[in-house]
């Protein structure tokens, strides 16, 4: 990952890498539970209707835009509406 020395203090460089590992965690699990699934082991991680779907979507969403903030602004508009469907989903 490119870290170049800017002015930013190392709160900022932990903030972005703190988002890739998040999604370096959700793309491990989401994968190793797919494989399950086609070998025919069910395992309730792995989403099967449209809502788990939907979820896991807006959770690689919300660390690729935290990751992305990094490098340009414009992905704030992505994390924090990523986050307003997760505050959203929890009220209903």
């Amino acid at each position: 990952m490119p870290l170049q020395e800017t002015g930013k203090p190392i709160g900022g460089s932990l903030f972005s890498l703190t988002f890739f590992h998040l999604f370096l965690i959700v793309m491990n699990i989401l994968i190793i539970s797919y494989i399950l699934n086609r070998f025919g082991f069910k395992n309730k991680i792995y989403p099967t209707n449209r809502e788990g779907k939907m979820d896991f979507i807006m959770l690689i969403m919300l660390s690729l835009s935290g990751l992305a903030m990094w490098y340009h602004p414009l992905f704030l508009i992505f994390f924090i509406s990523a986050g307003a469907y997760f505050v959203l989903i929890e009220l209903k």
